[in-house]
This record gives C-alpha cells, sequence and structure tokens, in this order.
C-alpha cells in the first residue's frame, strides 16, 4: 500500500514555483515584445545570447562523464546562437511583411531559448532556496530536471505560437495586445510552476518510499534512481 502524499511540502514548493514561472512568462513576452519592436533592443539581445551559447558550450565540454548534462547544456550551446539570428531578422519590417507562418517558427525558438535561460536561473534560485530542503526536493534526479527544461519550452512553444499567430507585436495594437498577453501567461506560467511543484513532490515522496532519500548520499540517495 502506497504512502499517502504529503501536502505540505508540494505546498512550499508551489509557492516558491509558481511565481518564478509567473514571472518567467511574463518577462519573455516582454521581451519577444521588445526585439519585435526595437533593434537595439534585438542586438544587445542578441548579443547575450550568444553569450550565454559559450557558457553552456563550456558546462558541456567540463562536463566530463555526466552524460546528462552535456547533453542538456549542448542543447542550449546549438539553440541559442539560432535564438539570437532569430532577435537580429525579427524586427518592425519583418514583423508587417512576413506572413504568421514564416513569423511563428522564429518567435517559438526564441521564446524557448530564453526560457530555457530562466530555467538555469530557477535551479540557482532553488538551489540557493533553504526553506524546507526545496533544493534537494524539487530537483532530487535527473528527471525533475529534465521535466524543468521541458516545461519552459512547452512554455515558450506556446508564447512562440501566440506571438506569430496572433500579431501581439503589432505596434498598432500594441498596448491592448500585449497588456491581455502578459496578464494571460502570467497566469499559465503560475499554473506550470504549480503543476510542475505536484509532479515534482510527489516524485520525491514516491523516490523515498522505496527507500531513497534525495537528502542522503552514497548507495541510498537519489543518484542511484538516475540509473534505473
Amino acid at each position: 500500500m502506497s504512502a499517502p502524499i504529503q501536502w505540505g511540502p508540494i505546498i512550499r514548493a508551489g509557492i516558491l514555483m509558481g511565481p518564478a514561472e509567473a514571472i518567467a512568462a511574463s518577462c519573455t513576452s516582454a521581451c519577444l515584445l521588445g526585439i519585435s519592436l526595437s533593434k537595439v533592443f534585438s542586438l544587445v539581445f542578441c548579443v547575450l545570447l550568444i553569450a550565454f551559447a559559450v557558457v553552456f558550450g563550456f558546462i558541456a565540454w567540463k562536463s566530463g562523464e555526466d552524460r546528462f548534462m552535456r547533453v542538456a547544456s549542448g542543447i542550449g550551446a546549438v539553440l541559442m546562437p539560432i535564438a539570437g539570428i532569430g532577435c537580429i531578422v525579427v524586427d518592425t519590417e519583418f514583423v508587417h511583411l512576413q506572413s504568421s507562418l514564416a513569423k511563428t517558427p522564429l518567435y517559438v525558438v526564441i521564446a524557448s531559448a530564453i526560457l530555457i535561460n530562466f530555467s538555469i536561473n530557477i535551479i540557482q534560485v532553488i538551489n540557493c532556496c533553504p526553506w524546507g530542503n526545496l533544493k534537494d526536493r524539487l530537483l532530487s534526479n535527473n528527471k525533475q530536471v529534465s521535466y524543468l527544461f521541458i516545461m519552459n519550452i512547452v512554455l515558450g512553444v506556446l508564447l512562440g505560437l501566440v506571438f506569430g499567430l496572433l500579431d501581439v507585436e503589432d505596434a498598432s495594437a500594441t498596448s491592448s495586445k500585449m497588456t491581455t498577453v502578459s496578464i494571460i501567461f502570467i497566469f499559465v506560467g503560475l499554473i506550470f510552476g504549480i503543476l510542475f511543484s505536484i509532479f515534482s513532490e510527489i516524485n520525491t515522496q514516491r523516490i523515498q518510499s522505496i527507500g531513497l532519500d534525495p537528502l542522503a548520499q552514497g548507495p541510498a540517495s537519489t543518484t542511484t534512481y538516475d540509473r534505473m
């Protein structure tokens, strides 16, 4: 018989992850608007993404035998330059002249790249959080980290589709559409963060129920779970 779910840790995780994802989604929507309307912003953001590509590449090179980190960092290193080039391509003229079919893939890639960076930032926030052992419970194994990245890529795809298909970036309607999209994606990010908290904490409790401990080191730790 499985152990009952402990809701206290889930609530604590949701209090952290919900707002974190809401901020990530809202900031990403603002960045997409910025690169659509300002060439200077596009150039600066392109340089930042190229810098992140170098960082991801360095992490992949230094990962050694950690195959998971090497693959994750390698994907980031490839995606960042593509998104950076997309920032330069997407400008006011491109927005008005190109069809949704041409704009949408670029917005999807750029939004996904931005949210991958936010994933790294969220991981750092979790690792610095001493409250309720969240850093050990939310990211106790590679599966949980993978789902955090996948969740943010899905969020990026949704945001890119909205920008590409609904002409959110159209300057003639920016104020009303941007306000609506920002508010909607604050709630979407909040829901995604809470759902991730529920999944991650239940996964951790299931791991504990089979005798592994995210707080332990050695053969009983959850690094064993990654190899199962």
